[in-house]
């Protein structure tokens, strides 16, 4: 069995899903970001936390799958919906 991992980045959080080749969630890491902040008007400007946001939530949930973590064959090129829209 594989594991696919998913990564959503938006303004104000990120999150990475693990899962399985059913769709089972493994494990789930999130985190808020920095707001965005306004220095001037009209400009909105959002720090530039991304990369390393990323990749202390992959090793988080790296951690989280353990010797799983082996199993891990890609990352979504696509979005995938991590939880149901309401």
């Amino acid at each position: 069995m594989s594991i696919g991992l998913g990564v959503d980045l938006a303004t104000a959080n990120a999150r990475v899903v693990a899962v399985d080749d059913d769709g089972a969630v493994l494990a789930e890491r999130d985190t808020s970001l920095p707001a965005v902040e306004s220095p001037a008007e009209g400009a909105r400007e959002q720090r530039p936390v991304y990369l390393e946001t990323v990749t202390t939530l992959l090793g988080l949930v790296a951690a989280d799958l353990g010797l799983r973590a082996e199993e891990v064959r890609g990352l979504a090129e696509v979005l995938l919906p991590a939880e149901a829209s309401a």
